[in-house]
């Protein structure tokens, strides 16, 4: 989808735009409505993750009482991703690293690449994509996104890294 196109009829300029595009979802969330999910179209806001971050955790209100299970799923993810600080201080504690080094943009450790791994997967229900990326020194989306990804396809192949994870895992009692 196209943004110019998406925003088109909403406002004179693009702030006014995303203002009223952004009131109309939210409005869209508040009104009680018997089929929410046939509102929405292809079933996307769109949007900066803050935005969509913001929409997607006034939903879970919303679809509480939805049967259908991959929906259920995700509520359950949402309701019980942990805090920034517990993850970070679940991290230093199994690398023995002080939290400052973690948080340093160009510090390349293990530790700070399990840290970002881990929040992008295990935070995101609080805190969208942006707060992350502030939180974490701050780094780009990209950097972030990429980090996850390399992470998966390099690091989780071995063993010692697995084996960590599994008991930062353990002591903030995730699956």
């Amino acid at each position: 989808m196209d943004r110019t196109t998406t925003l088109k009829g909403w406002g004179i300029n693009l702030k006014e735009k995303q203002k009223q595009y952004a009131e109309f979802v939210e409005q869209g969330l508040i009104e009680e409505t018997v089929d929410f999910k046939s509102k929405v179209i292809a079933q996307s806001i769109l949007g900066c993750d803050s935005f969509v971050d913001r929409i997607r955790r006034q939903m879970v209100s919303i679809t509480e009482g939805i049967n259908d299970r991959r929906e259920t799923g995700r509520n359950e993810k949402i309701i019980s991703s942990l805090t920034f600080e517990a993850l970070l201080n679940a991290v230093t504690e199994e690398y023995h690293i002080e939290s400052s080094l973690l948080l340093t943009p160009n510090y390349r450790h293990e530790a700070r690449q399990v840290l970002i791994y881990m929040a992008g997967n295990y935070c995101r229900g609080r805190y969208s994509l942006s707060e992350l990326c502030c939180m974490l020194g701050p780094i780009s989306l990209g950097g972030m996104s990429g980090g996850i990804y390399n992470f998966r396809k390099k690091r989780l192949r071995k063993k010692e890294v697995v084996k960590r994870i599994k008991s930062i895992k353990e002591k903030l009692n995730v699956k």
